[in-house]
């Protein structure tokens, strides 16, 4: 039974992380890490096959100035069915790439939480209705919208 949760923080200690390491993980939070081509090519090769993991959180994390983000970790599909960015100061667009790349029937939970979303913005609410009530199969969302 895998019960191994663990937070990376830093790009050296995920490129310690090996695909055996993966197969114990249970939980996995990345915090304060830049989303760049480095970390999503490490993300793929310790993240693939038939990995799968019960929750897959992004604590205060930022996309790169390079054009990476985090539609590109979900875009080869996510190892996990509880999705959590968090506190990453994502815009409603970035969201919406990220639900439109994300398989809607193997993610449960989504957590955007800490973002910049407002309840009244009209682009909140038709990415809303595109990609989550018309798309998605969810058993619970979190978007904590002002």
């Amino acid at each position: 039974m895998r019960t191994c949760t663990i937070e990376i923080c830093n790009m050296l200690d995920f490129q310690k992380l090996t695909l055996d390491d993966t197969k114990e993980l249970e939980s996995v939070t990345f915090r304060d890490m830049e989303i760049n081509e480095e970390f999503v090519d490490n993300f793929w090769n310790v993240f693939k096959d038939d990995i799968t993991i019960k929750s897959l959180s992004f604590d205060h994390c930022f996309s790169s100035s390079n054009g990476f983000s985090f539609s590109d970790i979900i875009a080869g599909g996510c190892p996990s069915n509880s999705l959590k960015i968090t506190n990453c100061n994502i815009t409603v667009d970035e969201a919406s790439d990220i639900l439109l790349n994300a398989n809607p029937y193997s993610i449960r939970f989504i957590d955007f939480s800490g973002n910049q979303f407002k309840k009244s913005d009209s682009d909140f609410q038709e990415m809303l209705k595109l990609r989550v009530y018309d798309r998605m199969c969810l058993d619970q969302m979190d978007l904590c919208v002002n």
